[in-house]
């Protein structure tokens, strides 16, 4: 997606897990930081905001950001809004916890990462359910948030996207730490969906959907 418009993309987990491995042996608040991780919980957010600042000061001039897996709960969003700036657009990505649950497994298998393990994956989609509804209701209400069913087949799911963001992208750029930037988030990747939830025509995603259907959506 990130290369699609040009843009870098910035996975917060990544950058998470990659900071753990530098500075756990040295550095007592990245090995409790760590285990938080390990254990399927939320990092600190103070540390997962200023680790994504950083990311957009060390890109001065680029054109926008895909921020990935952010944010996880409602604090998060507030303390983004207050040290960053508000995103363009967030994608919500609804998927059934089955799905997500396979997919997971299957990342676990290819990439051997610690918090993909049985219990971080419960208690990951156990602290999405607390907070995915506050979330999207924020989002909701600033106009910012679009939804996709993220059950179908990934090429669709891309085409949906783009589609929508092209179409809610402006062309006049905003400013974020006093940088000319177009960004999107995307808080909820691993999130699963309700079950026996009623469809509800959404404009903004009408607008997105490659079949002219509007796809299943999620708070």
């Amino acid at each position: 997606m990130a290369a699609h418009f040009g843009f870098i993309a910035v996975s917060v987990g990544e950058i998470l897990r990659a900071q753990t491995l530098r500075r756990v042996a040295s550095d007592k608040k990245w090995e409790l930081i760590a285990k938080i991780i390990a254990n399927g919980e939320l990092a600190p957010s103070e540390t997962t905001v200023e680790e994504l600042k950083q990311q957009f000061i060390k890109h001065p001039k680029a054109k926008g950001f895909v921020v990935d897996g952010f944010p996880r709960d409602i604090g998060q969003a507030f303390l983004c809004e207050e040290q960053v700036g508000s995103p363009d657009v967030v994608v919500f990505l609804a998927c059934s916890s089955q799905q997500l649950r396979q997919r997971l497994k299957g990342r676990a298998q290819e990439q051997g990462r610690l918090d993909d393990n049985p219990h971080a994956i419960e208690r990951r989609l156990e602290t999405f359910k607390q907070n995915a509804q506050l979330i999207g209701k924020y989002y909701q209400e600033k106009g910012t948030l679009v939804r996709f069913d993220a059950d179908g087949e990934e090429d669709e799911i891309f085409a949906a996207i783009s589609s929508c963001i092209q179409q809610r992208l402006q062309p006049e750029r905003k400013r974020i730490l006093d940088l000319p930037l177009q960004s999107f988030f995307s808080p909820c990747q691993d999130s699963p969906k309700e079950e026996q939830r009623k469809e509800q025509p959404d404009p903004h995603l009408q607008k997105a959907s490659v079949s002219g259907q509007p796809p299943r959506t999620l708070i």
